[in-house]
């Protein structure tokens, strides 16, 4: 049987056909692309959501220098001990920053600014709380002498690793509305740092505090400390 020749009309309704066949497989594939991506985002930042494991991290070196000192519970920052938070701030500055670029005095003692004080303190506690710098002995047995040099504006640091017999790992963050809650594991301060790997099952908790911040201006600050009832 011999082939239809295709007319010159039906030549050009069959090119349309073809091209919007092209055109709508084109169109077809950059949907299931879009869908394919928009479906991948989405799970990427939801399972950012979902885990909090740098938080973690981040909140239990911020305040590992508060949990060291083992301060009692306190309903606000204002009903804390200052002396506390005053050498919690000492000692960020001391474990943050670096320390080469400060002086030293005669007795090779280092000579801690307060303004990195101040800085450290603005971070842990908020930018609107105010630290007092003055000379104090250290909270947990008097036994250090945190010397204030009011002329030059230091610290003159005693030659002494920290006080304290604690470090904080944060077990889970809690957020409703403008407060955040860590439940913090106080563990042996020599302790394998092993809070976010295997092996953190076999850290010995010693107690569990509540560290409740609240949010000031787009970000969170200790506020108080509860204790948790074991």
């Amino acid at each position: 049987m011999a082939k239809q020749k295709l007319t010159r009309e039906q030549k050009i309704r069959r090119r349309r056909r073809l091209r919007r066949q092209m055109v709508g497989g084109v169109f077809f594939t950059l949907a299931v692309l879009g869908v394919v991506f928009i479906g991948t985002l989405i799970y990427g930042r939801v399972a950012a959501l979902l885990d909090d494991t740098g938080d973690k991290e981040y909140y239990s070196n911020l305040y590992s220098s508060v949990v060291a000192l083992d301060p009692v519970a306190f309903g606000s920052i204002e009903k804390a001990d200052s002396n506390l938070l005053l050498e919690a701030a000492i000692w960020a500055a001391f474990s943050n920053e670096d320390t080469s670029k400060y002086q030293r005095n005669e007795y090779d003692q280092l000579l801690i600014p307060a303004i990195d004080v101040d800085l450290w303190a603005s971070r842990m506690y908020g930018p609107s709380f105010k630290l007092t710098h003055r000379s104090f002995t250290d909270v947990t047995d008097g036994s250090i002498s945190f010397e204030y040099d009011s002329e030059q504006q230091v610290y003159i640091m005693p030659i002494t690793s920290q006080a304290g017999g604690y470090q904080g790992i944060v077990q889970s963050i809690t957020t409703s509305g403008n407060t955040k809650t860590l439940r913090m594991a106080y563990v042996q301060q020599d302790s394998e740092y092993a809070a976010y790997g295997s092996g953190a099952e076999e850290l010995e908790v010693y107690k569990y505090m509540d560290y409740i911040l609240v949010r000031d201006s787009g970000e969170y600050y200790l506020y108080a400390i509860s204790t948790v009832e074991n």
